[in-house]
């Protein structure tokens, strides 16, 4: 948890306030952090606790959320080798690393190599993650929107996109 923990204060520093010269250098840290979390994730005696934890039956529910979504942490994780998962960690920290340098001059154009890297590596992680019968959608939606599916959320804006697309025409007329 403490190693999920400063990862996230790096990502909020790299977000907001550190300085454009110590982008690359937080960035690497990040990497370093998160590689270090992913191999505490790979240790049979976590892996065993975790495992022995999930069949508690006194755990309340956020208890049964925290170990599910460990489980599911350590079942990514096996599918990885370190390198692999460092590579899909860097385009991520990199991707925002670069972010930070071209949108204030409104480079798009020159971040737009470090974004598609980025959605290289989503893909290829949400490959690994998906379950049977889900989209690659529907593993991203697990993470942000847990219970919410493709098809919940087309049925939601179907009709809207419906309304909608021949009134924008419209109006562009």
């Amino acid at each position: 948890r403490k190693l999920h923990y400063l990862s996230s204060l790096l990502n909020y520093d790299m977000a907001t306030c550190c300085p454009s010269k110590s982008l690359e250098e937080i960035g690497g840290l990040l990497s370093e952090v998160d590689v270090e979390a992913a191999n505490v994730s790979k240790d049979p005696t976590f892996i065993r606790l975790v495992k022995e934890a999930s069949l508690d039956p006194d755990l309340n529910d956020a208890e049964r959320r925290f170990v599910e979504k460990e489980l599911e942490t350590i079942e990514y994780l096996e599918k990885l080798s370190s390198e692999e998962y460092l590579a899909m960690r860097k385009a991520y920290t990199k991707s925002n690393e670069m972010w930070r340098l071209y949108k204030p001059t409104g480079d798009f154009a020159s971040w737009l190599p470090y974004w598609e890297a980025c959605v290289e590596a989503k893909r290829k992680e949400c490959a690994l993650k998906r379950k049977e019968g889900e989209t690659l959608y529907d593993v991203c939606l697990r993470t942000y929107e847990p219970g919410s599916s493709e098809k919940e959320i087309d049925r939601v804006f179907e009709p809207l996109k419906a309304y909608l697309i021949p009134k924008v025409k419209e109006a562009i007329k």
